[in-house]
């Protein structure tokens, strides 16, 4: 017996986050998937008729099987009245007013449902509304970045390598590297890459000249690292501007900070009149507050 193996591809709708969700999704945009049977699909809402939903227009004499996955995540209404009413995940259909049975798929990460569709121009796929109190989106199920389905209901957009970022105008510091990667910064080469979590220990990478950039560790501040690379570049650092002195172009670009002219600096409280110096500045804000005290 001969078998037959057809793939069926879905497409991805990309849906933008809500700033009004709870909670807010504003940064992210969902992927929701449906079969090539689908001509659009758009999110449509009317509080007066108690719904919220998806309004989906097929493709011309449309029959067969909509099959459409919506993120478990997704917002969908509910009210807040000392807790929180929900509705559930578990839509209607519509097709001209008349209600449409559907099935619906086990999966971890989509609210998977085949539609039967015959001969159809448009449906409604409509989350009823809960009327006590102001309804907002809201929804119970959270993906952390460390869940298997965050990468898959989430659209995550690739970075550039840390050599683009700096060639585009990004500063060492401000680098960014894509989820999983750590950013290592080689401090006396000028040099920024993102390498695998767990390749290697973080003792092992300072041994070989490399520090780690983990900013949430308690008590490590930009501020912190700009003085670790102005020793670094063996410059002089003078933490009232927090600014280093006798440092190249490049090496104050890398900091993220800007040359400044004329500024006095202090040693053991005294304060030379008629001497000013050149430091690249990482803080603006205190230049311009100590400019502001002289005047």
């Amino acid at each position: 017996m001969e078998f037959i193996l057809i793939i069926i591809s879905l497409m991805i709708l990309l849906v933008p986050g809500f700033d009004e969700s709870v909670p807010p999704t504003g940064d992210k945009t969902f992927k929701i998937e449906y079969s090539d049977n689908v001509l659009s699909i758009k999110t449509i809402s009317d509080q007066s008729l108690d719904f919220w939903g998806f309004d989906v227009k097929l493709k011309q004499n449309s029959s067969g099987i909509l099959d459409i996955k919506i993120p478990k995540n997704f917002p969908t209404p509910a009210s807040f009245s000392n807790a929180w009413n929900y509705s559930g995940t578990e839509p209607y259909v519509f097709e001209g007013g008349v209600e449409i049975s559907f099935t619906t798929i086990e999966e971890p990460c989509y609210f998977h449902y085949k539609i039967p569709v015959k001969d159809m121009a448009n449906l409604e796929i409509a989350y009823p509304l809960i009327t006590a109190g102001t309804w907002q989106l809201y929804n119970p199920i959270l993906f952390e970045e460390n869940h298997p389905c965050y990468h898959k209901v989430f659209d995550i957009k690739k970075l550039n390598s840390p050599l683009k970022q700096i060639k585009s105008g990004v500063s060492l510091i401000d680098v960014k590297c894509n989820e999983g990667k750590v950013k290592i910064i080689k401090y006396n080469r000028m040099m920024v890459a993102c390498v695998n979590g767990n390749t290697e220990s973080e003792t092992e990478l300072i041994d070989r000249g490399w520090a780690l950039l983990r900013f949430a560790l308690p008590g490590m501040t930009i501020t912190e690292i700009n003085h670790s690379l102005c020793n670094n570049y063996e410059g002089k650092w003078h933490p009232e501007y927090e600014g280093c002195r006798d440092i190249s172009d490049l090496q104050c670009s890398l900091m993220g900070g800007e040359f400044v002219d004329g500024l006095k600096i202090c040693y053991d409280g005294i304060c030379p009149v008629d001497k000013t110096y050149t430091l690249c500045v990482t803080n603006l804000a205190l230049v311009s507050q100590e400019l502001e005290n002289e005047n």
